[in-house]
């Protein structure tokens, strides 16, 4: 079974902003998540897809104003937010004992049939959002350090996965229906593994567990020059070649290599807002020079940053 693709061409006037403010003459008035457009929630559905297992959209909202939300959904579902999350939203799973408010992060998972109360600030924001409509992996009791970890998920290769969702979305090609079902199904084990090792300290087996790798990412994701290796072993209390053993065991790729990722995958969320200078975002991001940047940039998404700007507000 083919899932079915559906790309909804910006309307007229939308490119003028990377964010547009939604209207109700130019909003697709159905949304598979965030159901009707209504006047405090608007949004614009730029593209959805639906798989045998999982429905998949890329979508603009507008909170006209702060909102407390209420919620449970019947599926579980991951939202990635492809520009900053207006102001520093809030939850917590109030029927999990145990569980207290924390701060929401760019990536998100709320488990089917599970209430969530989240607080968010007026302003804009764009979207990725898969719905899990048949993904018997990610059914199961979650304990609350678990349901913690999953309002603000830091691992790599789930990022770097829904990025590649949401650029297929955008940049549909051959076989576009089949790539997606392929991502969404990739996204499900991968959301499942990283919150299978959710805990403290190492795992077990003598590998890194994920409050390390949590560390490490937060470390990895500070403005200006990257942590030295021997800092970054020293959080995790080993020396620095046995380090980078486990490390490459826990993600599949160096620390360098990691490091990268991670930052040219901030840097497109910059340069998709459309309002920091380049300079800046090479700052941001960790390279020493504009030119670097623009290098490393460049080899990874075959595009020069400043093109790649141009890309998205077209």
């Amino acid at each position: 079974m083919n899932p079915a693709f559906e790309r909804i061409a910006p309307a007229s006037g939308a490119a003028a902003r990377n964010v547009p403010v939604p209207d109700s003459a130019t909003a697709r008035t159905r949304s598979i998540l965030l159901g009707e457009w209504r006047e405090d929630l608007r949004f614009d559905v730029r593209a959805q897809a639906h798989t045998p297992s999982a429905g998949v959209e890329l979508h603009d909202i507008h909170f006209v104003a702060p909102r407390e939300v209420d919620s449970r959904n019947d599926y579980g579902f991951v939202d990635f937010a492809l520009s900053h999350r207006s102001g520093e939203p809030v939850g917590r799973f109030p029927d999990v004992r145990g569980h207290h408010r924390r701060r929401m992060g760019d990536l998100i998972f709320v488990p089917a049939q599970t209430r969530l109360q989240s607080t968010w600030s007026g302003g804009r924001q764009r979207s990725l959002c898969v719905l899990f409509e048949g993904q018997h992996q990610l059914e199961r009791e979650w304990s609350a350090s678990e349901l913690d970890a999953a309002l603000d998920l830091r691992d790599g290769a789930l990022r770097e996965t829904m990025l590649r969702l949401a650029h297929e979305l955008e940049h549909p090609g051959f076989e576009t229906a089949l790539m997606i079902e392929s991502l969404c199904l990739q996204i499900a084990i991968l959301l499942r593994r990283h919150l299978d090792g959710v805990g403290d300290g190492a795992g077990p087996g003598g590998r890194l567990g994920a409050a390390q790798l949590r560390r490490i990412e937060e470390l990895l994701d500070c403005a200006g020059p990257a942590p030295a290796l021997g800092v970054l072993a020293t959080e995790c209390g080993l020396s620095p070649r046995h380090f980078c053993r486990l490390f490459r065991a826990a993600t599949g790729r160096s620390l360098t290599e990691f490091a990268i990722g991670r930052r040219i995958d901030r840097a497109r969320i910059l340069l998709a807002e459309g309002r920091t200078p380049i300079k800046q975002v090479a700052w941001a991001c960790g390279f020493a020079t504009p030119a670097a940047f623009s290098a490393a940039f460049r080899r990874a998404t075959g595009t020069q940053p400043s093109r790649y700007r141009q890309l998205r507000a077209n």
